[in-house]
Formats: C-alpha cells, structure tokens, sequence
C-alpha cells in the first residue's frame, strides 16, 4: 500500500482518491497472484509504466481495469451472489473449489455426461433389485 503522510490541509477527495489507488493496488496483486504477473498486464493491456502513472494518480483508473481487477482478484464476477460461491476462486482456467478440486471447461462440460452415466447406472441397479425380488 501507498503510505503518504496527511495534513491537516488534505481534502476528504483527496484522502479517498489515496485510498482507493490502494485498494485497487493491493486488489492488483492479488489478482497477479491468481493468474500471473505477466498475464495479467496483457489482459489489462498496460505496461508497467501505465501502472506507475495509476498508483501516482498522475493518470486515472479506467473503470473496466478496476472491475476486470476485481473480479481477477476476488475469483468472483459481481454479478454472481458471492455467498453462493464463497470459498471458490478463479486460477488461469479452473474453477477451484473451497476444497482445492481444480475443475477446467472441459471437467466441467463432461458433467452432463457423469450425470446421465449415473442415471443409467440407477436403472440398472433398479432392474436389478426389481429382478432380484422376484427370484
């Protein structure tokens, strides 16, 4: 975090501004950690030097950089519930689940199939019990 010293002829806008150039930057180091630094300046297409000039305040946070940090770094798009999802994250391309499980688009794309794998198994097992009642 940015440790400046305050006056008393700091304005309150000017105090909030430090504060939230400090939340976005600890928010950005969380977020390099889920998925890399170097991957993470390409999705915000910037260079380190466009980094610098935001955590001076020389240049302004685009509003699409402060959401896309906020998601990378919490794991959770804003528009999905958070309690719902509380302890998953987002790593490069998995989900992880609070337990560790690392699930990617394809584990997840094979579930319809596990699903209806177990379903055909549930039959099985029915015709099986029924047959073994009339025997």
């Amino acid at each position: 975090m940015i440790k400046r010293p305050y006056s008393i002829d700091n304005n309150a806008a000017e105090i909030a501004q430090e504060v939230l150039i400090c939340e976005f930057f600890d928010m950005l180091g969380e977020a390099a950690r889920h998925v890399g630094e170097t991957d993470l300046y390409a999705m915000l297409s910037v260079h380190r030097t466009t980094l610098l000039r935001w955590r001076t305040g020389e240049t302004r946070i685009p509003a699409a950089a402060r959401a896309l940090v906020a998601i990378l770094a919490s794991g959770i798009p804003p528009w999905m519930d958070p309690g719902a999802w509380r302890g998953f994250r987002f790593e490069r391309d998995a989900v992880v689940t609070p337990g560790g499980r690392r699930f990617t688009a394809q584990a997840l794309g094979s579930l319809e199939w596990h699903d209806q794998y177990v379903e055909s198994l549930q039959r099985r097992v029915a015709r099986l019990e029924d047959q073994l009642r009339h025997v």
